[in-house]
């Protein structure tokens, strides 16, 4: 035990006397804490950049771009009027995600046909495609979903009977230990965790041959006894 707590008070010394040991072991994990905190401190994403390009200018496609907007996600800031606008804008970074309207988007969701609206995402970042994704599969679903309702109800089905139809089977989620979908419960240990490893292991690698570089490698182990698991 003595040995080991010489060559522990001897590393420190190193570390102290070396600029490199020293900024590797003291300062750089103090640096990236305060540098990780900083860059991960919202938790959530919010306000991501989205276009809108609206074919079919009706007033359902309107509701459902004013839901977009009003998502804590997402926040509306081109109305474009092309798909190649849109692909412009995501090369120039202007925007993370983009929705377009077809034409007769209204009036085929409200004869009972099939309608789509086409979201674009910006897949690179796994976050961000992700949030948008859920955000928009969810706000889309709910406007054609009151649309058809306020049909039927139109046609003299009650509340209830129209609701049946336009969704007869409820989920119910329960979202556990996670509630908020903050990235930092998970990205941010194994973020921290990996840095640090890369760290040691390097300082480690600088320690180890600045030993051979000095020539006191013998006196390392001498002080360990001739055993290795003491210098590790």
């Amino acid at each position: 035990m003595k040995s080991i707590n010489k060559i522990i008070i001897r590393e420190f010394k190193r570390i102290r006397e070396r600029k490199t040991l020293f900024l590797l072991e003291i300062v750089f994990p103090v640096i990236l804490f305060f540098l990780f905190a900083e860059i991960y401190k919202e938790e959530l994403i919010r306000e991501l950049p989205v276009a809108i390009y609206d074919e079919d200018s009706s007033g359902l496609s309107r509701t459902v771009a004013r839901f977009i907007d009003s998502s804590p996600t997402m926040q509306i800031t081109e109305n474009l009027n092309s798909v190649e606008d849109i692909k412009n804008e995501f090369k120039k970074g202007r925007i993370q995600g983009a929705f377009v309207f077809p034409r007769n988007f209204e009036k085929n969701i409200k004869s009972g046909k099939n309608s789509s609206v086409i979201v674009y995402k910006n897949s690179t970042n796994i976050l961000v495609g992700n949030y948008l994704y859920k955000e928009s599969a969810a706000i889309i679903k709910t406007a054609s979903a009151g649309a058809v309702l306020k049909k039927l109800k139109s046609a003299g089905l009650s509340n209830d009977q129209a609701m049946a139809v336009v969704n007869p089977i409820q989920i119910e989620t329960a979202s556990l230990y996670n509630t908020n979908y903050s990235y930092e419960n998970y990205l941010m240990p194994g973020l921290v965790t990996f840095t640090l490893q890369m760290m040691v292991m390097l300082a480690a690698v600088i320690v180890i041959s600045s030993e051979y570089t000095h020539h006191t490698f013998g006196e390392l182990i001498e002080l360990a006894e001739d055993k290795a698991y003491k210098i590790v």
